[in-house]
């Protein structure tokens, strides 16, 4: 949906964060990735990469995955690439992916049933 918006010239959605240095967003970001992860799965901190299998707070995923927060330079080429033509110095107000933790689900209808268990 994102793709189609830029490929067509729309703007962005003014979702956007507060601050837009990346160093403070970054810093944040790890902050709140460490914080999901105690959630999912309570303990030691998350190696990048680290699958758990059968996590409590999602019951019907096999497993949640932590690909870890996404690095200075991820974050700088998306900023620059998807941001940078529209906002400029404020083209890292609108990455809202630098923390980052998926669950993986064995059928389309335990997703759905993930999902709601979301809402």
């Amino acid at each position: 949906a994102e793709d189609e918006g830029f490929l067509r010239g729309l703007e962005p959605d003014l979702l956007r964060q507060k601050d837009g240095e990346l160093g403070q967003l970054l810093a944040t970001a790890g902050v709140v990735q460490r914080v999901v992860e105690d959630i999912v799965v309570p303990g030691p901190a998350w190696s990048v990469g680290a699958h758990h299998n059968n996590p409590v707070t999602m019951p019907a995923a096999l497993y949640a995955y932590s690909p870890g927060t996404k690095t200075r330079e991820e974050a700088e080429i998306k900023a620059n690439i998807r941001f940078c033509a529209a906002f400029g110095s404020a083209r890292f107000q609108y990455l809202m992916d630098l923390a980052r933790l998926g669950f993986v689900f064995p059928s389309c209808e335990m997703l759905m049933k993930g999902l709601e268990r979301i809402k």
